[in-house]
């Protein structure tokens, strides 16, 4: 990910390194724009680069690369750390069924690259439902195919698929626990940063009910000016057809 801040002093983040795009008439001001049409940007809160980096940066800085993983060691840093090792001892079992969940989600979906990626022009022609043609015994796309609107997006399915298959089933799922490990990691620290807001520190806090099933649940008690306060955090994990397991941590 790529950090930056505008003329206005305003902070974003964006997944590819984007341009500088100064105001008409005008070479002091301006913002940052994406290079390519995919890529996913956000307007942070005024503080977060420095929080996420340690060092605070202006319009006259070029953006500054950096990870979802150092961003998270550096939040670990900056949180209670006796919090997050209690969080992180109750929530083992659900990083266990998470992982489960994923190493078999990686596997199905290696298969059904698997299957794509061996895909003959004949399977192809009929997934687009149009008639193949035969030129020395061998079957081809019909002419003016690699013109259409169909070639692009055989293209695009064909390396999307070929890439995975060709990663190695072992290897592919290694990275899926891989980027999974990491979720887990970057939830548990938001989860950290939102229950510090409500009052939590390191001592003055006690779990008081605990369950798992397919999700989690967590209830903590702590004092807060001479009152008892009861906090409940719990999970929701989700997949899908094209969509790779996913939790977020919930907390009221």
């Amino acid at each position: 990910m790529y950090l930056c801040v505008d003329s206005k002093d305003r902070e974003f983040k964006f997944t590819y390194e984007p341009r500088k795009v100064y105001d008409k008439n005008d070479n002091c001001t301006g913002t940052w724009k994406s290079r390519t049409y995919h890529d996913h940007w956000y307007q942070l809160k005024t503080g977060t680069i420095e929080k996420w980096i340690g060092e605070k940066l202006t319009w006259d800085d070029q953006p500054v690369k950096t990870s979802q993983a150092a961003v998270d060691a550096k939040k670990a840093e900056q949180a209670p750390q006796g919090l997050i090792q209690v969080l992180r001892e109750q929530t083992e079992d659900l990083k266990i069924l998470f992982l489960e969940k994923t190493k078999i989600y990686a596997e199905n979906q290696f298969e059904s690259a698997k299957k794509i990626a061996e895909r003959t022009t004949e399977e192809w022609c009929k997934h687009f439902g149009i008639e193949p043609h035969t030129r020395n015994d061998f079957v081809v796309f019909p002419i003016g195919f690699y013109n259409s609107k169909q070639a692009k997006e055989y293209s695009r399915i064909k390396n999307k698929y070929s890439t995975i298959y060709s990663t190695g089933k072992d290897k592919f799922i290694e990275k899926a626990l891989k980027k999974a490990n990491q979720h887990y990691e970057s939830s548990l620290i938001k989860l950290v940063d939102r229950l510090t807001r409500k009052g939590l520190t390191d001592t003055n806090f006690k779990i008081i009910e605990k369950s798992l099933d397919v999700n989690f649940e967590l209830i903590l008690e702590h004092e807060a000016n001479s009152q008892k306060i009861e906090t409940k955090c719990w999970t929701i994990i989700a997949e899908g057809a094209i969509r790779a397991p996913h939790y977020r941590y919930l907390v009221k």
